[in-house]
């Protein structure tokens, strides 16, 4: 969608605020910020694409929550276990 706004836009079959519309409509959040900044509407191009970065980082983060969390208590087990002696015979712990 973004190859074709740029082209008519090009051609001025429609003007830019009515291809904004548009994009609006189909929701083609990339193509609303070039459009945005083509305009000079700096502010809302950066709105815009800040909702386009957080629509697509949005639904990994409780995924990095949990990769963070998950690697945060293996590092606190290693830790632990680096004060932990076991016996070479026994494969049991020692007593401290």
């Amino acid at each position: 969608m973004l190859n074709i706004v740029k082209k008519a836009c090009k051609t001025n079959c429609l003007s830019v605020e009515e291809f904004i519309v548009i994009c609006q409509r189909y929701k083609q959040t990339e193509a609303e910020a070039v459009l945005q900044k083509k305009l000079g509407n700096y502010c809302e191009a950066i709105k815009v694409y800040l909702q386009l970065m957080k629509s697509a980082f949005e639904p990994k983060i409780m995924t990095y929550k949990k990769e963070l969390y998950l690697a945060y208590q293996n590092e606190k087990v290693k830790v632990k276990m680096a004060d932990v002696k076991i016996d070479p015979i026994t494969g049991m712990m020692e007593d401290p």
